[in-house]
């Protein structure tokens, strides 16, 4: 009754393993690099640091390990490294998820952590029945490897996939929304100096990452094969409330510096993205974490690291 968890160095993939060795699971965590934050896999039962990409490894590892679940999370999750290098993006993205399907032993639950980004822009809230229209490299991956997996449903695997919208937390890269918000506010409440930001009107649906991996879980223990899941909380709030909402965490006089920095705008991101949660709520499914401790949680872990 093994559970893998592919990309479990990475933000989500951490939160899953501990998520999983809390529910009792026998976990093995999949890594890229041996120093990418393995020692915090505490509880997992074997931790292997390898390259999916290298031919060959990944089918002999999956062919041993014969895992009850496997939880694909491991990817180039940025849009900003895919849009730099688009074929390694859909090596990493597409190339070895098909592989790692196709590997997975028949009977078992595969889970794909895909994304809201492969998805139309809409002004209301997102199904998962609604048009896909993936703009760049790092969502037209995404889509991709949801076709692959879920051609393999057909041979007996009971594929999954769950579209997560944006989730933060503690941990996370400063690549990120929340993290870097946090992080200029931090600086500014030193320095006194203006924080950069890109357009805090857009619309976006938060949750936090450890309920997205619960999420996950969910999904594979009860959803049916073939699923495609929205993680999401259905509920739309402005980047202006979240960046408002940690400046009276770390810099409660910094609201008026923001200055809006047009290297941060994209003049083509949907002015609104926010899902639709019904498929999960009736698995059923309900968040545990509020914005208000979201934003506790991603303001304190950056007073906890050095700026």
């Amino acid at each position: 009754m093994t559970d893998l968890v592919t990309g479990a160095g990475g933000f989500a993939g951490r939160a899953l393993v501990e998520h999983l060795v809390e529910l009792g699971r026998d976990v093995v965590a999949w890594a890229r690099f041996p120093d990418e934050g393995l020692e915090g896999l505490l509880g997992a039962d074997r931790v292997h640091a390898f390259d999916l990409v290298e031919p060959g490894v990944l089918e002999r590892e999956l062919a041993e390990l014969a895992p009850k679940r496997v939880f694909h999370l491991a990817a180039i999750a940025s849009p900003r490294d895919a849009a730099r290098a688009p074929d390694a993006a859909r090596a990493v993205n597409v190339e070895v998820t098909r592989r790692l399907v196709r590997g997975a032993p028949a009977g078992s639950r595969f889970l794909l952590a895909s994304t809201a980004a492969v998805y139309a822009p809409k002004a209301t809230p997102i199904e998962e029945t609604d048009p896909l229209d993936p703009r760049g490299a790092y969502a037209c991956s995404k889509a991709e490897a949801e076709r692959a997996v879920l051609a393999e449903r057909q041979r007996g695997v009971h594929v999954l996939v769950a579209r997560a919208f944006n989730h933060s937390g503690p941990g996370q890269s400063g690549d990120y929304a929340l993290p870097s918000f946090a992080r200029r506010l931090a600086r500014a409440a030193v320095d006194g100096g203006e924080i950069p930001v890109g357009d805090l009107d857009v619309v976006r649906d938060f949750m936090h990452v450890r309920d997205t991996v619960r999420a996950y879980a969910t999904i594979a223990d009860r959803a049916e094969s073939g699923a495609i899941v929205n993680v999401c909380s259905g509920v739309g709030v402005t980047m202006r409330r979240l960046f408002e909402g940690l400046a009276r965490r770390l810099a409660p006089d910094a609201v008026q510096r923001a200055v809006v920095d047009p290297a941060l705008v994209s003049p083509d991101q949907p002015r609104s993205v926010v899902g639709c949660p019904k498929r999960l709520e009736i698995l059923p499914f309900a968040p545990e974490f509020d914005l208000e401790e979201l934003l506790d949680g991603v303001a304190g872990d950056c007073c906890a690291k050095p700026r």
